[in-house]
């Protein structure tokens, strides 16, 4: 939205003392849109004496909020406050206020801003979304209608502050923007769908489907509108509605870019990650920006094999040369490089909630030595749970960023003086890897959630062990590799009791892996298993297996393999943990799938008792399950070949002694190894912070 404060310019003293050229540049500068060197203008007028102008302060302050440096911004038209309370420096103060979250101070910047201009429609407008986001329902509508008094706008205006809005990660403010588009103009489809948008933001999912079948019903021909339902109704595990809205987006358009790279998803969620690949690319193709498509690109190619590492390395880079949002880079002249001082660690997820890598994340948290490190949580998560809780407990500060920009989740990790930041996303679901591309923090790492390089320079160290990435992996990184002694990782086992396993029925096999990783390679080794254990079964376990299409798709894979639908057993998802971990009870021998090897769900086998047999290859991905079973002293349940592969599961197989005393075992050597012990993973965690510390701080010393 363009309603900028339009501040009057110093007085002639005043410029003749900063500089009329350095001004007149940076107002050109600040009028063609570059707040990059506006701000720095601006900046090098301010610092050349104690008290600058209000309304220089006040251009800066905009300028920094249109980079998205909030924090600098409040700081800046705070300044120009004290000196001089003017309507458009509180009104532009309400605005970085919505920015950062903080609606009940947005709005009293506001009020300030019309108690000195009581016609400023652009602050009754802006106020209006904040008083929603307060929970101020009646008084948002009615800043709605002052500013509609004094400035009519038409829905479409509304449309689009919602939009800016939802570019800001404000999905409540943006929510009242749209339905005040919607008051003024109830058949404005845009509106409807976009509403869709910030109540699915907000994880109100009922609401947002509902918003995107009125936007389908009033524009029919709308593809946005299609593949937002299609989005929406696959969250709700409504798959085969999902597979038709999709279809509806590209039949209205065939090259509609988000609808190819939902179809994509679809696709791998479906177990084909040779299709979804081939489709991110398509969208690649017509766009090569797309963002989205690009990151998950990255992340399918994982699930298959063949793929040069060099290739899979240059991807990587150039679209990780992309991610930098606008802004100067962050200098830590003024941190303190004492090699040995308690650090400031900060961690970066959008899953510290129910999900596979809390059993790693919530140990480690736990077992952090609170005299060697201050622990730092940025959380991501839309919403909060019980877990959410217990990992919460456990550190010294936690920020949601969740409604925060790139740029401003990178201000406020350098200005918490982070010393180490720790991604523990990569290219998953909610990462933040733009934040990591500004730097704002001396040293960073990754660890934990993706199997393979980010591609980013900014990204210093990749946290890993010698199984999982052996001497020369170093040639798939942009990141140099910190290799733990033992494993990368820690594992928290849930306290499920085995239950009442029973060998009456016949041998079976079993994996619970997300489907994408079971690939036509893979049923093709396990279907060579079955013919070699005649009379033996296979229990398959994944989400979209509880949809009778992908069950077909899967049964005929093995068909084509020989092998018969009374031999396979397809469960889809288990509400409870409790339901989903008893099912380990089915099986005697789990397969890890290949090139992409589990690692929760290898976890969760070995604890339940359930001998595991992985197999290693060249690069992480394939390797975690040799990572997990060597550190176990499991290395016999490790091949190193397809062929080995096969070999060792049907060595197993044959030898029922042997998979009884392994699941009688295994929970107490599990639980005896470093892959459970949660306090010497932690110190081998704070050995290698404090080494990379020293590194940093011997260097920026030199």
């Amino acid at each position: 939205m363009s309603d900028s404060p339009a501040p009057s310019s110093p007085g002639p003293a005043a410029e003749t003392r900063h500089g009329e050229a350095t001004l007149a540049r940076a107002i050109e500068c600040r009028r063609a849109g570059n707040f990059v060197d506006a701000a720095a203008l601006f900046a090098e007028l301010i610092g050349q004496h104690a008290h600058a102008p209000p309304a220089l302060l006040v251009m800066h302050g905009e300028a920094l909020y249109r980079l998205g440096r909030l924090f600098a911004a409040r700081e800046a038209l705070q300044t120009s406050l004290t000196a001089a309370a003017t309507a458009d420096a509180e009104f532009l103060l309400g605005r970085v206020l919505t920015g950062l979250g903080e609606p009940a101070a947005a709005v009293a910047a506001f009020e300030r801003a019309l108690r000195l201009r009581g016609d400023h429609a652009a602050a009754w407008r802006f106020m209006a979304p904040a008083l929603w986001a307060a929970g101020r329902a009646a008084d948002c509508q009615a800043a709605f209608t002052h500013a509609d008094e004094l400035e009519p706008q038409p829905g479409e205006f509304y449309n689009e502050l919602g939009i800016d809005l939802l570019g800001q990660r404000r999905a409540r403010e943006a929510e009242a923007a749209f339905r005040q588009a919607i008051k003024l103009s109830p058949r404005l489809a845009p509106a409807h769908q976009n509403l869709g948008v910030a109540l699915a933001n907000q994880e109100r999912l009922g609401e947002a489907i509902a918003a995107e079948r009125e936007a389908t019903r009033l524009a029919k021909h709308s593809a946005a509108a299609w593949n937002n339902l299609a989005v929406f109704v696959a969250s709700g595990g409504e798959f085969s509605e999902t597979r038709r809205a999709v279809q509806r987006a590209l039949e209205v358009d065939p090259n509609n870019t988000d609808a190819l790279n939902t179809l994509a998803q679809v696709q791998l969620e479906e177990g084909d990650a040779a299709a979804a690949i081939a489709l991110r690319r398509r969208v690649l193709e017509i766009d090569p920006a797309h963002r989205a498509a690009g990151a998950s690109l990255l992340m399918d190619g994982n699930y298959v094999a063949g793929e040069p590492a060099a290739q899979t390395l240059a991807a990587a880079r150039r679209f990780a040369s992309r991610l930098r949002p606008e802004g100067p880079a962050f200098a830590f002249t003024g941190h303190d490089r004492n090699p040995e001082r308690r650090l400031r660690i900060g961690y970066v997820s959008a899953d510290f909630r129910q999900h596979s890598c809390a059993s790693f994340i919530l140990p480690l948290f736990a077992a952090h030595e609170r005299s060697a490190i201050e622990l730092i949580a940025y959380s991501d998560n839309p919403l909060d749970d019980e877990i959410t809780g217990q990992i919460r407990r456990h550190a010294t500060a936690w920020h949601q960023i969740a409604g925060l920009g790139d740029s401003a989740v990178a201000e406020l990790i350098h200005r918490d003086r982070i010393d180490i930041l720790v991604d523990l996303s990569g290219y998953t679901a909610g990462h933040r890897l733009p934040v990591f591309a500004l730097k704002p923090a001396p040293v960073q790492a990754t660890w934990l959630g993706y199997p393979n390089t980010t591609g980013l320079e900014t990204m210093d160290y990749r946290l890993t062990d010698e199984r999982a990435d052996p001497p020369g992996a170093e040639a798939f990184y942009t990141e140099k590799l910190w290799r733990l002694p033992e494993c990368f990782l820690a594992y928290g086992g849930p306290a499920a009791a085995h239950g009442g396993h029973s060998r009456t029925r016949a041998l079976t096999f079993g994996s619970f892996n997300h489907l994408p990783k079971v690939t036509p390679q893979v049923i093709a080794a396990w279907s060579r298993i079955l013919h070699g254990a005649p009379g033996s079964r296979l229990m398959m376990k994944a989400k979209r297996l509880g949809e009778r299409s992908v069950r077909e798709r899967y049964g005929r894979l093995f068909a084509d393999n020989g092998i018969p639908a009374e031999r396979l057993e397809f469960t889809g998802w288990q509400a409870k943990p409790s339901d989903h971990l008893a099912l380990y009870d089915e099986i005697d021998i789990a397969l890890d799938p290949f090139p992409y090897n589990g690692t929760t769900t290898t976890c969760e086998a070995l604890w339940m008792g359930v001998p595991v047999i992985t197999l290693a290859g060249d690069r992480h991905a394939s390797r975690v399950g040799a990572s997990l079973l060597g550190t176990m002293g499991l290395g016999k349940l490790v091949a190193e070949s397809e062929a080995d592969y096969v070999i060792r599961a049907l060595a197993l197989a044959r030898a029922p002694d042997e998979i009884a005393s392994l699941r009688n075992g295994l929970r107490a050597r599990m639980a005896a190894s470093p892959l459970c012990d949660a306090a010497g993973f932690a110190r081998r965690m704070e050995r290698a912070f404090r080494e990379m510390w020293r590194r940093w701080s011997g260097a920026a010393s030199a």
